[in-house]
């Protein structure tokens, strides 16, 4: 499937949300054209929320270091992004009170704010909730304050998070075929003595490069590994203490947990 822009995610799922709340505000798709729709709906007709990429003044964040690197496609970057969020509500029945426009502005925003709390993506059952969203955010008002009589905006700056991904394994091009890895899973991994010996591991996928290790970080040990399929392996463990201890296999720059680690006994 490709790689979904947050935005778009975001967008959709708020705009769900607010159906399935009763809530009668029209939540746009995403795009900078939507919100100036929105400032042209004329009298009390603008109780809309609309989601744009980037700031007004065209920046949308950095490019960092992705924190996942074994998954396939891999993340290349991970984009440190921004979310703005146009808020403008609009009181029909006091159209020349500007505390009113302003308390259905404020209204509108909370409503938004639960929209984004409970967010589930339509397109992917993803539920995004804030999981997607980072801490602070900046929020102003940006009608001149001469000019109520159509309702008042709120401009909401939300830093998300997206992705770069990589062209995924076993995708054919004229040149060849990208295969930076191939897709593994674990079965099981059969116990050994606290005093060392081999454990059988098997799953699916497994290649003649795959190798074992237990431990995490500075106590992480690479055991003696043997292909013997693409559905199983050996290794050899070390005597360690009885229990139970992280086991990963890593092939082709792909790196898997087992579910249940090794168990020493």
């Amino acid at each position: 499937m490709a790689n979904r822009s947050p935005v778009t995610a975001i967008a959709t799922a708020v705009a769900a949300a607010f159906v399935a709340f009763g809530y009668t505000a029209k939540v746009t798709t995403c795009g900078w054209r939507q919100r100036f729709e929105q400032l042209n709906q004329g009298p009390g007709g603008a109780n809309r929320v609309a989601f744009m990429p980037g700031r007004a003044n065209g920046d949308d964040g950095t490019l960092e270091q992705p924190r996942k690197v074994s998954s396939n496609p891999r993340d290349l970057r991970q984009w440190n992004r921004i979310l703005t969020m146009s808020v403008w509500g609009a009181d029909a029945t006091n159209k020349d009170n500007e505390a009113a426009q302003i308390e259905a502005a404020e209204a509108l925003l909370e409503q938004a704010w639960q929209g984004l709390y409970r967010a589930v993506d339509p397109a992917t059952g993803t539920p995004l909730g804030l999981g997607n969203l980072r801490s602070g955010c900046s929020v102003k008002w940006t009608v001149d304050n001469t000019d109520f009589y159509f309702g008042r905006e709120l401009l909401v700056e939300i830093p998300i998070t997206g992705r770069l991904l990589d062209i995924a394994y076993g995708v054919a091009f004229p040149s060849g075929v990208v295969s930076r890895g191939a897709p593994f899973a674990f079965t099981s991994a059969t116990s050994v003595p606290h005093t060392g010996g081999t454990t059988t591991i098997t799953g699916t996928g497994f290649s003649r490069d795959a190798f074992a290790v237990i431990g995490q970080g500075d106590v992480a040990t690479v055991l003696s590994t043997t292909f013997v399929s693409d559905t199983e392996l050996t290794a050899v463990a070390p005597a360690y203490p009885a229990g139970s201890v992280d086991l990963t296999i890593v092939q082709r720059g792909l790196a898997r947990l087992a579910p249940n680690g090794l168990t020493f006994t």
